[in-house]
C-alpha cells in the first residue's frame, strides 16, 4: 500500500464505473475521515461507516489518509487479497444501498451482509463503529473462526455485532431472549454459545471502554454464563485445553479444548442436540490424523465424564 503524499487526496480507482458504484466508492472515502456522528438510518451512510471501520482494523490505522489510501489502493490491487476482497464486497454493498428508493428505506442487517436477513441493527454511529471493532476482536482472538469460517464468517460477525448492539436498548430479558436464541441457533453451525458469551463480554468492554451504553447486554451475558457454567465450569473449560495439550500432537485449531468442553457444555444444558456440530469438523481427516482424532474423542468424554454425565454421543 503506498501512503499519498502530505496534502494529496486519492482520485477514485479507474474501475469505478459511473453511477451507484463510483457514488459508492466516493462514499467510502469521504466517511474515511471519521467523522460521521449521532444516529443515522440511511443505508449507504451505515454500510459506509462500518466498511471504513472494517478498513481500519484490517490495516491497523484509523488516520484519514492511511484509509484513504488502503481504499484506492485496495481497490486497484488484487481481488483475492484479504483487503481487496472486502472493498469489492463494500462497493457492492453501499452501491445496492445507494440504488434503494426513497428515504423511507432504513438501514439494516443486509447493507453490512447481504446474506443475512433484514435483522434491525444499531442506528448509532459510534455504537457501529465499536461493535465492529469487537466483532474484529472475537473473530481474531478465536482462530477456530477463521479455520473453519474464513472471510464469509467475519462477515456475518459484523452483521451479527451490528444486531446485538441494537439489543442494548432492548429490555433485559429481551435482550437476554434475543442473544440466546441466536447463540442457540448458531450451535448447529458448530459454534458453541461459550463464544456468545467472549463475543458479549468483549462488546460490553469496548462498548464500555468508549463511553458508550451497555444497556441490557451484561444481563444477556450473565444468563449465558450461568447456563454453561451451572454445565462445565471455567476451570473444567481450562482443563480440556490441558487435556488437548498433553494428548493432541496436531490441534486442527484453537482454542480447541475450550471449544470441546463448550459444545458438551451446550448438550448437558439441552441447548445442542449433539456436540457433532463441532466434533466432526475438528475430528475429520482433512485436518486431524487419526490418532489425534481419537485423542479429542476421549478429550470429549473426559469433559463429559468430569461434567457428572456422558453427553453428545459421537457416532
Amino acid at each position: 500500500m503506498t501512503t499519498p503524499q502530505t496534502g494529496g487526496e486519492p482520485s477514485l480507482p479507474e474501475d469505478a464505473a459511473p453511477g451507484p458504484a463510483q457514488d459508492a466508492v466516493a462514499l467510502l472515502l469521504d466517511q474515511c475521515a471519521r467523522t460521521s456522528a449521532g444516529r443515522h438510518t440511511d443505508p449507504a451512510l451505515v454500510a459506509a461507516v462500518v466498511g471504513v471501520e472494517r478498513v481500519a482494523d484490517l490495516v491497523g490505522s484509523r488516520d484519514t489518509q492511511t484509509l484513504r489510501a488502503a481504499v484506492t489502493d485496495g481497490l486497484a490491487g488484487p481481488r483475492d487479497s484479504d483487503l481487496g476482497a472486502l472493498l469489492v464486497q463494500l462497493r457492492q454493498s453501499i452501491a445496492l444501498a445507494l440504488s434503494r428508493p426513497g428515504p423511507d428505506w432504513k438501514a439494516d442487517a443486509t447493507m453490512l451482509n447481504p446474506a443475512t436477513g433484514g435483522h434491525h441493527v444499531a442506528t448509532d454511529l459510534d455504537v457501529l463503529r465499536t461493535a465492529t471493532r469487537a466483532a474484529t476482536l472475537s473473530y481474531g482472538a478465536a482462530p477456530y473462526y477463521r479455520d473453519r469460517y474464513g472471510r464469509r464468517g467475519a462477515q456475518f460477525s459484523v452483521s451479527d455485532s451490528a444486531w446485538i448492539a441494537h439489543l442494548a436498548d432492548a429490555p433485559r430479558e429481551t435482550a437476554a431472549h434475543q442473544v440466546t436464541w441466536l447463540s442457540t441457533m448458531l450451535t448447529h453451525r458448530g459454534m458453541p454459545t461459550w463464544l456468545m458469551e467472549r463475543h458479549l463480554a468483549t462488546m460490553v468492554d469496548q462498548l464500555g471502554g468508549a463511553g458508550l451504553a451497555v444497556g441490557s447486554l451484561p444481563h444477556a451475558l450473565t444468563v449465558l454464563e450461568a447456563r454453561r457454567r451451572a454445565a462445565v465450569d471455567d476451570d473444567l473449560l481450562e482443563q480440556a485445553e490441558t487435556w488437548v495439550r498433553e494428548t493432541v500432537v496436531a490441534s486442527p485449531t484453537a482454542p480447541t479444548g475450550r471449544l470441546v468442553a463448550a459444545a458438551v457444555a451446550d448438550v448437558r444444558s439441552g441447548v445442542a442436540p449433539s456436540s457433532a456440530p463441532l466434533m466432526d469438523w475438528l475430528t475429520h481427516e482433512d485436518r486431524t490424523d487419526t490418532a489425534d482424532a481419537s485423542a479429542l474423542r476421549l478429550v470429549h468424554d473426559r469433559v463429559a465424564a468430569a461434567a457428572g454425565t456422558r453427553t453428545g454421543e459421537l457416532p
